[in-house]
């Protein structure tokens, strides 16, 4: 044998022995750069402020926007303003490079001016790309908690309508979760609305988001309660769920929400809840039993309409006066609207006037109202006589807007 053949089966064979140990040194690594990477997040951005954008780990690239003033964001602890940012993406874990990927953002969402220290906090953790759908000095249609009958577009400030995609299935150890955002609402300040991948999500609590581009959007409740609608379906997740959305190539649904379904509790095991401002605790996931009820719940249909007149879904005419959005009241310095119902032609049509103007319902079979001028329509639904709902769709918009009686004119 040959001198190059020998020296080539010794290296091989000090490859192997070597092999074990990078491997075990690999596993041992990933666990402490988890854990030194949010904790570096939770020194460097403690301070955050609304509106803002925190570095909280390597590797980390930010884009600005095209007229946005300069910042550097480029080492922890370096913050820039969310209207200022296009996008932003995050690496994934590389155990040689010791480097994970981890930003914070305050996001102010729908929360009233009068609230400053309060705010939606958004943690992205691993290969996650983020885009802010707003573009600088314009505004987009606003959360539906601010919708009236006469101003039925909403507006979304920084980060509220964004589109986001994450690896899947990328845990390099059972220390770390899979890529994702976690958002979470402050406590005792209602319901916040974002517009995320094109699709409506309220939520009163702490989700998981995931998103692959031609794959699913899931959005996993870990407390609290989620409301999430895509092209004119809407599913109700309580903690312990999932809802799946299906994406195209572009971050856009291709179909409506499908059933909610209990999510794996080992697939949430790792997520860093305990780094959010109210630490949770992660659900369980939920039961058979409980998602039975829950489907039946979702499956039933209201009452007709009374024959012969003023019936609705479930009876009753509304009542005028003051109205607010029932996810928060008039809670957070939001303002009521008054309307004023009016029934006529014994019950086959609902004239509701408003600030801006007034508009004809005419009923439907079901006992709900309708209205239609040129692409833009509206189904009004009366749960009770103090509790209703608007559904509009302007063009390819649509929106879901649910109101309560605060006080009768």
């Amino acid at each position: 044998m040959s001198w190059r053949g020998l020296r080539y089966i010794l290296y091989a064979a000090w490859a192997t022995m070597l092999l074990p140990a990078v491997v075990l040194a690999q596993t041992v690594d990933c666990p402490l750069i988890v854990r030194q990477a949010l904790e570096s997040a939770d020194t460097a951005c403690q301070d955050t402020g609304r509106n803002q954008a925190c570095y909280g780990n390597i590797i980390l690239n930010a884009e600005a926007q095209p007229d946005s003033p300069q910042f550097t964001f480029e080492a922890a602890g370096d913050r820039a303003e969310l209207e200022a940012i296009k996008s932003l993406t995050l690496s994934p874990m590389d155990k040689l490079d010791n480097t994970w990927g981890v930003a914070l953002l305050k996001v102010q969402a729908n929360l009233p001016d009068t609230l400053p220290g309060q705010n939606v906090t958004f943690l992205l953790f691993g290969d996650v790309n983020i885009r802010n759908a707003q573009t600088r000095h314009n505004t987009l249609p606003r959360a539906t908690l601010t919708l009236t009958p006469d101003n039925p577009e909403p507006q979304y400030g920084p980060m509220q309508a964004f589109y986001f995609r994450t690896g899947t299935q990328d845990a390099p150890c059972s220390e770390a979760p899979d890529s994702g955002i976690l958002i979470q609402t402050p406590k005792g300040a209602g319901k916040i609305d974002l517009l995320v991948n094109e699709v409506t999500i309220s939520l009163g609590s702490t989700v998981y988001l995931q998103a692959q581009a031609g794959g699913d959007m899931t959005i996993s409740v870990v407390e609290g309660q989620a409301t999430v609608s895509a092209l004119g379906v809407t599913a109700i997740a309580p903690a312990g769920t999932r809802v799946r959305v299906p994406m195209d190539a572009n971050l856009i649904p291709t179909g409506p929400p499908a059933p909610v379904e209990a999510y794996a509790a080992v697939d949430l095991a790792a997520l860093p809840v305990t780094h959010l401002p109210d630490v949770v605790v992660i659900a369980a996931p939920l039961t058979a039993d409980a998602l039975a009820t829950l489907a039946a719940q979702a499956t039933a249909t209201p009452a007709a309409a009374a024959p012969g007149g003023g019936g609705t879904a479930q009876g009753g005419t509304p009542i005028s006066g003051a109205w607010c959005p029932a996810a928060t009241g008039c809670a957070g310095g939001i303002q009521s609207s008054t309307l004023t119902f009016t029934v006529e032609e014994g019950g086959a049509v609902i004239t509701v006037a408003y600030s801006g103007g007034a508009d004809r319902y005419t009923r439907n079979d079901d006992g709900t109202y309708s209205w239609q001028q040129g692409n833009n329509s509206a189904v009004l639904t009366i749960f009770a006589p103090d509790h209703i709902a608007f559904d509009y769709s302007f063009g390819a918009s649509k929106t879901h807007a649910e109101w309560v009686l605060q006080q009768a004119g």
